[in-house]
């Protein structure tokens, strides 16, 4: 028997999904661990902690590499990161969104006005960002925006999305969400979501947990999203 999802609301996870924002997280993250006399590879990032919020990864990573560090400092650091990241991000004029993500976001658009973000980021990180993706132009696209400062437990936990489906004023149910990692996907399942994860930073075989997976904006943008 085929079962159709009806959707009232589009939810986008951010870094992985509307821009390839990883390479300048994980740049400012290495000048922090710098100071301890170490540097994570591309691929370490990517692998092992990609999709973790800062409040995490700061202590899984130390806690890997041997360095005994306070909770008080992990928490001085992550502020010189988003201070870092932010920086760096004031260097650009224009961020490059992913392929067709503009076209999608047209598309949903004329579906319902009900679209949003849910990330792992912090809001300054996320606003300094955002407006310079394709020059500002997918800003007016989201009507709430839930970060990392918004809730008390981070993604795998379903608390992100369950508060920006409530701000939408859907159930979770009702959501189609846009994720890019295993504990995001995990996350929007946890709460109810239909998930569709996107290959741009794990294969097939990390998503699987999603409704579906795809490679690129372009497999979807003819999708009906009345009813999935």
């Amino acid at each position: 028997m085929v079962v159709f999802v009806v959707i009232e609301a589009v939810i986008f996870d951010f870094d992985g999904v509307l821009v390839h924002s990883e390479p300048m997280h994980w740049a400012s993250c290495n000048e922090i661990f710098n100071r301890y006399g170490f540097t994570l590879s591309e691929q370490e990032f990517l692998t092992l902690y990609r999709g973790s919020a800062d409040c995490e990864f700061f202590p899984k990573v130390m806690a890997a590499k041997g360095v005994q560090i306070e909770d008080e400092v992990i928490q001085s650091l992550i502020k010189d990161k988003i201070m870092l990241y932010t920086g760096t991000i004031g260097e650009f004029s224009v961020i490059e969104s992913l392929p067709n993500v503009d076209k999608f976001l047209e598309k949903a658009s004329r579906f319902t006005e009900k679209i949003g973000i849910c990330t792992a980021c912090r809001r300054q990180e996320l606003f300094s960002t955002l407006s310079k993706i394709n020059g500002g132009k997918l800003t007016h696209y989201f009507k709430q925006i839930v970060t990392r400062d918004d809730v008390n437990a981070p993604k795998p936990a379903p608390d992100g999305y369950e508060l920006a489906a409530y701000k939408l004023g859907v159930t979770p149910d009702k959501c189609l969400v846009i994720e890019d990692t295993p504990n995001g996907i995990k996350a929007a399942k946890l709460a109810g979501a239909y998930v569709i994860g996107i290959t741009t930073n794990y294969n097939y075989f990390y998503l699987q947990e999603a409704d579906r997976v795809i490679e690129s904006f372009d497999e979807i943008l003819d999708l009906d999203l009345s009813s999935i």
